[in-house]
């Protein structure tokens, strides 16, 4: 059986289009309906620097996985060291009107601004699915450029998704769509000693539904690593060029 899921390609393109933008990792969904936390205490166990294991070095990505304490799946972080400035990577990642224009496979998933504060943005995305007996998800999501805690010294962007209820009078949600409701992503930046910056992407959302777990797996890992590259292209292409000595 696992082989045939991983020789179906379309099945992983969808998963890997599903767990893109938003910004994947997860649990289990039987442990869906018992636990009681939110999105939000995701971020303390995502930011601990400890349990992190080395899975994967390609392209100069280090891409490590870490499992979470009453969590089935894995948590993915993908580093690299840029020459990049940590605030033209905070306008790509909150530019969500502008998604459709830098990130892959874009086109087939729906992103909208819903509101927004001084402080974060409020957002709707909706991936649908062309394979059979596979449902469309959507979810609402709040991203952030502020510190999550005092102590917090290298967060560039936090976001994490939102309950259902929350935006009820904006859009009707159809009952046939799976609603994603635990996840959330964490974007990291630490300057070396080399002048350069270490950014860091840590994610972990449950894409829902009775899904294999190492499909989710190698799903996520494979979504993480293009959503990473491209805001690293967009964020190349926005940057100031410097001038040139005549």
């Amino acid at each position: 059986m696992k082989t045939d899921y991983l020789k179906d390609k379309s099945f992983l393109k969808f998963f890997k289009l599903l767990l893109y933008l938003i910004f994947s990792i997860s649990f289990s969904f039987a442990e869906l309906n018992q636990s009681k936390n939110t999105s939000e205490d995701l971020f303390k166990p995502l930011m601990d620097n400890t349990g992190w294991v080395l899975d994967e070095e390609k392209n100069n990505l280090s891409i490590s996985k870490k499992s979470l304490l009453n969590k089935e799946l894995i948590a993915i972080k993908i580093e690299k060291e840029v020459s990049l400035s940590p605030a033209v990577i905070q306008e790509v990642i909150l530019d969500v009107e502008n998604y459709n224009q830098f990130l892959t496979n874009s086109e087939s998933i729906q992103s909208k601004m819903i509101d927004f504060s001084e402080h974060w943005i409020d957002a709707y995305q909706y991936i649908p699915s062309n394979i059979p007996f596979l449902s469309d998800r959507e979810y609402f999501f709040r991203i952030s450029s502020e510190k999550l805690l005092k102590e917090d010294t290298l967060s560039i962007i936090h976001w994490y998704l939102l309950d259902q209820k929350k935006y009820n009078k904006v859009k009707e949600l159809k009952k046939d769509i799976i609603y994603l409701n635990y996840g959330a992503g964490l974007w990291l930046a630490n300057k070396t000693s080399s002048g350069k910056i270490l950014l860091s992407y840590i994610l972990y959302m449950d894409p829902g539904g009775s899904i294999p777990k190492f499909v989710i797996d190698k799903a996520n890992k494979n979504s993480v690593i293009t959503l990473f590259e491209d805001v690293l292209s967009e964020a190349k292409k926005r940057s100031p060029k410097k001038n040139s000595k005549k």
